[in-house]
């Protein structure tokens, strides 16, 4: 309770309870609630009112705050204080759905809301004076780590294939039980929709699974559920992946989420390309998944501190680590989890050093202008690096002299 009770007080919060007045009923719904009482840091925070969204655009108007209506069809309005988002959606009950939207009417009542939403974790209230309306026992599943339907699974999933993957996100972190062999089959069934889906929304869902601490338990059940292959052919999962958190605990900090879909794809090519080609995937995520399929496989676990620093220097901190990542997955022995872990701890500590010769001195030295003056600049670079970045001008000046000397 102290976590929803911080909440409320925030002040943009305060700001959006603010806006209704004592006869209008608001109250924090959702994610925020169900990660305050998680004790987890709450990111996004929706609300839900018992007025009609045109009314809430006029609430919002009158109070000179901007927002966006792209969501208004289903009830949402999304409110913008300070650069942040805030969903603020009307009331509402399923008339009618397709297995993904739905056609609904507005209503007043908060249960009758709760009723439409998927998991009891996810239907819990919270009005303007921290009053609390759990009409599911939600509360007790987040304490028991209970990951819960509201009402029949078969009829929830049914109304929204999309929650399927939303179960599975969650199971990451809510997993103290087994699934059901009746759950699993709701699953395997209802999975063979995804088409009504978009590709969107999948690689959305799929990409926040991925990002949960215990994605092994979930993906590793969607296997066995059959949903991953529903969704691509050529996503796996084996004990590679399970490598994952050992090493995010080894280093203290969440691996990159498309290093770890590489693992997904067996790092190979031909599934990366397959995948890039079937889902919508940024050009920036593309061409980071080809770097982390293209490893580089010359890291080893027994680099010299030299070896290490001339790595580092070609291919920066950041990809160098990734690759020391890479590497230590597919590693299978053990006893080289100590030289992995020392190679990535090198990398916080190394400044780049600065290669100070430039084409100019290459000019000097007798050779015109052209192709051959960016060749000798790059072999003395490679020298350089390769004598460890050696601080002593008149040595590698001597270097350039033997360089230039046998192009001539």
């Amino acid at each position: 309770m102290k976590k929803v009770n911080e909440l409320i007080k925030l002040p943009e919060v305060k700001t959006i309870f603010n806006l209704f007045n004592n006869n209008q009923g608001i109250y924090l719904v959702g994610g925020c609630i169900r990660d305050a009482l998680s004790g987890k840091d709450v990111t996004d925070i929706d609300f839900a009112v018992d007025i009609d969204p045109e009314e809430v655009i006029k609430i919002l108007t009158n109070n000179n705050i901007k927002f966006y209506d792209i969501g208004i069809n289903y009830g949402t309005v999304t409110a913008v204080i300070d650069s942040k988002n805030y969903e603020i959606t009307s009331l509402r009950e399923d008339i009618e759905t397709d297995g993904r939207h739905a056609k609904v009417k507005y209503t007043s009542d908060i249960k009758a809301d709760s009723l439409r939403r998927d998991f009891t974790i996810n239907a819990i209230y919270a009005n303007r004076d921290g009053e609390l309306f759990d009409f599911h026992n939600g509360i007790e599943d987040i304490e028991n780590r209970k990951l819960k339907f509201i009402g029949s699974a078969i009829d929830r999933v049914k109304e929204d294939y999309l929650r399927i993957l939303r179960y599975f996100r969650f199971y990451a972190d809510f997993s103290n039980f087994e699934i059901d062999a009746n759950l699993k089959k709701v699953f395997k069934e209802g999975s063979k929709n995804f088409s009504k889906i978009s590709k969107e929304r999948i690689w959305s869902e799929l990409k926040k699974i991925i990002n949960q601490n215990n994605s092994f338990k979930s993906l590793s059940m969607m296997k066995e559920t059959n949903i991953l292959t529903e969704i691509s052919e050529n996503i796996s999962i084996n004990n590679d992946y399970l490598k994952i958190s050992h090493i995010e605990n080894k280093i203290n900090k969440p691996i990159d989420d498309l290093l770890k879909f590489s693992i997904l794809l067996e790092s190979s090519e031909y599934n990366a390309n397959n995948f890039i080609e079937q889902f919508p995937i940024s050009n920036e995520e593309a061409d980071n998944l080809r770097t982390f399929i293209n490893l580089d496989l010359s890291i080893k676990s027994y680099l010299s501190i030299k070896e290490s620093r001339a790595k580092l220097y070609r291919l920066g901190i950041e990809k160098f680590q990734n690759f020391v990542i890479l590497n230590w997955i597919k590693d299978s022995n053990q006893k080289n989890d100590l030289n992995w872990h020392t190679l990535y701890e090198v990398a916080k500590n190394f400044e780049q050093p600065k290669f100070s010769f430039g084409a100019n001195d290459i000019i000097r030295m007798g050779i015109e202008e052209g192709p051959l003056v960016g060749k000798i600049l790059s072999e003395l670079e490679e020298w350089w690096i390769d004598s460890d970045f050696i601080d002593d001008e008149y040595s590698i000046f001597e270097r350039l002299k033997a360089i230039c000397l046998s192009y001539k």
